[in-house]
C-alpha cells in the first residue's frame, strides 16, 4: 500500500529531527512523481547509516516519490547561487512541513526573470567548456599514443559531466572520484546515465574497474596496464556520457523555462499599469447573482452540460446632477466570456442565444460553444486550447465530472509552434494584402468608400483570427468582428485602445467597420464618406502594426515553450 504525502511526512518526523519539507513540483522530464526536499539543521554527512537506511526504506518500499536531504546552510548557499533546482523547489507553495519555531522567511525566495536564466545558461556553458577541454586533451594524448594520460583525461571528462548533471538535477553533486559511484548515485534521477557501463557485462565491468583505478593510480604514482581496446571502450563511453548529459541538461533547462514562461502574462499592459502578480493570482470566487441568472437561463434554453468562465468585464457608471432637476444614479454593467459545453448541437445560433440573454438580463455574454462529444474528441487527440481552458477557466456549472477526467496540461512540441507560426503568417499576409490594395486605390482612383471600408473589415477579421490562434490556438466558428474583438480583448487591450476609448470619432469608425460588410450587401446608397474611410484606414494600419509586434513577441515566447533550446 502506497503512503500519502502526509503519512510520509509523519514517518520522516518520527525518524529524524528535520526543520522543513518541500514537495517540488517541477517536471523533471525523466520521472513523473514530485520530489521531497528534506531540510535539516546540521551537516547531512553526520546522519548515521542506520537513519539513512530507514529513510531510504520509506521511499523505496512504500512510495514512488524521490527525495533529497540538504542542510539549511547548503540550501541557502545554493539559493544565493541561483541553482534552479532550489529556486523552483524551495518555494512557499511547495512547503508541506515546517518545524515549530522556524521563521516563515527562513529562505529568501528568488524572483525568476530573464537575467536569472541568462546567468544559469552562462554558468552551464562554462562548465561544459571545461569538460570539452578534458575531452580535447584526451584526444590529443590518444593521438600521441599516451594511453595513460588519455584514460585519465577521459575519467576527468566523465566525472565533470556527472557532477554538472547531479548539481542541476539533484541539487548536490557526489563528492567522489569513482565513476561507478556517480553512476549509482544518479540512477533514480537520471536513468539514462545509470547504465553508461552495463554491470551485467563482464567486459564493461572490468573496463569500469580500470577507469576508476586510473584516477587513484595517477594521483598516487602507481602503475597500471591499459591497451588500445580498453581505451577505445572508455572513449566511446565518455562520448556517450557527453551526449546524454547535454541532452538531459537541455531538456531540464527547458522544463524550468516552461515553469517560468507559463506564468508570464501573454497580454500587453499599458505602461501606466504596473505588474501585480498577487492580484493576478487571485481568483474571484464571490457569488455573482447576475452570472447565476445567466446559467439558469442557459439551462432553460439548451441541454447544458457545463459552463466555464473565461473572463469578466465590469463597468460601473455613476452620476450626479446639481441643477434642477437634481439627481444621482449608479449603474453597473457586466460582460462575460463563457466556454459552454452542451449535450447536443444548438437549435439556434449561439450569437442569437447571447442576444436573447442581453434582452432579458441586460448583460452581454460572448459564448464559445462545443458539444460534449466535440470536447472529448478534441481533447483525446490533443487540443491545447481546450486543455488550457478546461484547467484554467473557472468552472461555473457541470452536470457531471466527465470533463474533469479529461483535464491535461498543455502539450508542447516543435511542430505545434511551427503550426501556430504558419497560421499567423498566412492570416497576417492576407490582412496586409487587403490593406495594400487600398493604398494603391487611394493613389490611383476614387473607389466607393463603402468598398474600402468593407475591405478593411475583412483585413481586421484576418488579423483577429491570427491573434486568436497565436494566443489561444482557437479557431472560432463565428467571425463577427465585434465577437472577434471581444475575444481578443481577453488577452490584449489593443482593440479597445485603437477603436474605442473616449473618442466619439473612433467609436463611430468602429461602428462603420463592423457593419461595412452589411452595407456592401444590402445598401446601394453610400452612407460612408471618403474622409471616414481614410480615418478608418489609418486606424487599421495602426492596429496591424501593433498586432504584428504583439504576435511576434508571443511567438518568441511560444518558441521557447515548444522548442527545446540547445543550451550546451
Amino acid at each position: 500500500m502506497k503512503l500519502s504525502e502526509q503519512q510520509i511526512v509523519n514517518k520522516l518526523i518520527s525518524l529524524m529531527e528535520i526543520t522543513m519539507i518541500y514537495l517540488s513540483k517541477v517536471d523533471q522530464k525523466l520521472h513523473s512523481e514530485p520530489m521531497f526536499i528534506i531540510i535539516i539543521d546540521r551537516d547531512c554527512t553526520l546522519l548515521s547509516a542506520e537513519l539513512l537506511a530507514s529513510i531510504d526504506k520509506i521511499f523505496q518500499e512504500e512510495t514512488n516519490f524521490l527525495y533529497q536531504i540538504f542542510s539549511l546552510e547548503y540550501t541557502a548557499q545554493q539559493l544565493k547561487e541561483e541553482n534552479l533546482f532550489f529556486v523552483y523547489g524551495i518555494r512557499k507553495e511547495n512547503l508541506i512541513y515546517r518545524k515549530s519555531g522556524m521563521q516563515n522567511d527562513t529562505f529568501t525566495e528568488k524572483t525568476v526573470d530573464e537575467n536569472v536564466f541568462n546567468k544559469v545558461k552562462n554558468q552551464l556553458k562554462k562548465k561544459f567548456d571545461k569538460t570539452k577541454r578534458f575531452w580535447e586533451s584526451a584526444i590529443t594524448s590518444l593521438e600521441n599514443g599516451d594511453f595513460h594520460k588519455a584514460a585519465f583525461m577521459f575519467h576527468q571528462h566523465m566525472e565533470s559531466l556527472f557532477r554538472v548533471v547531479e548539481l542541476y538535477m539533484m541539487g548536490k553533486e557526489k563528492e567522489s572520484h569513482s565513476i561507478r559511484e556517480h553512476q549509482s548515485y544518479i540512477a533514480d534521477f537520471v536513468p539514462e546515465l545509470s547504465s553508461v557501463f552495463h554491470m551485467e557485462f563482464e567486459n564493461e565491468k572490468k573496463v569500469l574497474d580500470l577507469l576508476d583505478e586510473v584516477y587513484t593510480t595517477v594521483t598516487q604514482d602507481h602503475n597500471y596496464q591499459i591497451n588500445k581496446e580498453q581505451i577505445d571502450v572508455i572513449k566511446s563511453k565518455a562520448e556517450w556520457t557527453d551526449y546524454t548529459a547535454r541532452k538531459v541538461i537541455n531538456r531540464q533547462y527547458h522544463a524550468f523555462e516552461l515553469k517560468y514562461l507559463g506564468r508570464q502574462r501573454s497580454f500587453l499592459l499599458k505602461e501606466s499599469d504596473p505588474p501585480n502578480d498577487a492580484k493576478m493570482a487571485t481568483i474571484e470566487t464571490e457569488k455573482d447573482p447576475l452570472l447565476e441568472q445567466v446559467i439558469k437561463l442557459l439551462k432553460s434554453k439548451v441541454d447544458l452540460h457545463s459552463v466555464y468562465l473565461i473572463g469578466r468585464q465590469d463597468e460601473i457608471l455613476s452620476w450626479e446632477t446639481y441643477v434642477t432637476p437634481t439627481g444621482m444614479g449608479h449603474k453597473q454593467s457586466s460582460v462575460y466570456t463563457l466556454l459552454m459545453v452542451t449535450q447536443d448541437h444548438l437549435q439556434i445560433p449561439f450569437f442569437e442565444l447571447a442576444d436573447d440573454i442581453y434582452n432579458r438580463l441586460l448583460c452581454r455574454v460572448y459564448i464559445i460553444h462545443y458539444t460534449l462529444d466535440e470536447v472529448c474528441f478534441k481533447v483525446d487527440r490533443g487540443s491545447n486550447f481546450l486543455d488550457r481552458f478546461l484547467t484554467q477557466a473557472i468552472l461555473l456549472f457541470a452536470e457531471d465530472k466527465q470533463l474533469v477526467t479529461l483535464n491535461r496540461e498543455p502539450h508542447y512540441h516543435r511542430n505545434d509552434w511551427k503550426r501556430i507560426s504558419k497560421v499567423w503568417e498566412v492570416r497576417f499576409k492576407r490582412a496586409t494584402y487587403l490593406l495594400s490594395i487600398l493604398e494603391d486605390v487611394y493613389q490611383e482612383m476614387d473607389e466607393d468608400p463603402t468598398v474600402k471600408m468593407g475591405i478593411m473589415h475583412y483585413a481586421l477579421e484576418q488579423a483577429c483570427l491570427g491573434l486568436l490562434y497565436v494566443f489561444w490556438e482557437f479557431k472560432p466558428s463565428h467571425n463577427n468582428l465585434a465577437y472577434l474583438f471581444h475575444l481578443c480583448n481577453n488577452f490584449t487591450a489593443l482593440p479597445d485602445e485603437i477603436f474605442a476609448g473616449t473618442s466619439h470619432t473612433r467609436n463611430h469608425i468602429y461602428h462603420l467597420l463592423s457593419n461595412a460588410h452589411h452595407e456592401m450587401r444590402f445598401k446601394t446608397k453610400p452612407r460612408i464618406s471618403n474622409r471616414q474611410a481614410e480615418q478608418a484606414f489609418d486606424l487599421c494600419n495602426n492596429f496591424m502594426n501593433q498586432a504584428q509586434k504583439m504576435a511576434d513577441a508571443e511567438l518568441q515566447r511560444l518558441k521557447r515553450l515548444h522548442c527545446i533550446e540547445v543550451v550546451v
